[in-house]
């Protein structure tokens, strides 16, 4: 394998968990000898990815799934927590970048 793909480490903006899942990653590519020197950008927007989605997923359990929101006219109410619909936007986006890596289930049956 190419020296240059062997010494590849996670971006220094990413935090902890989402070095940790970059690591995960380029390790499966290079034990299976699919690792190419193109990866570490798309390992990059799936471990970013990965990490947004729990810090999202975090902060709606930490803030409950509803938010008190005030309209124009001053009246409060209950909405639903402005997170939840980007929560699923970033799940998919790992799924789409997983397969293109051919580490999802449906890319290793091809």
């Amino acid at each position: 394998m190419d020296k240059v793909l062997i010494e590849r480490k996670p971006p220094t903006h990413l935090k902890k968990v989402g070095k940790d899942t970059w690591i995960r990653i380029w390790r499966v590519l290079e034990e299976e000898e699919k690792a190419d020197i193109n990866d570490p950008i798309v390992i990059e927007a799936i471990a970013f990815s990965y990490q947004m989605f729990r810090d999202m997923a975090a902060n709606v359990k930490k803030e409950g799934l509803t938010m008190e929101y005030t309209n124009k006219a001053g009246a409060t109410n209950l909405t639903k927590h402005t997170l939840i619909p980007e929560i699923p936007k970033y799940l998919q986006q790992i799924r789409q970048y997983l397969g293109e890596l051919g580490l999802t289930g449906a890319s290793r049956k091809k």
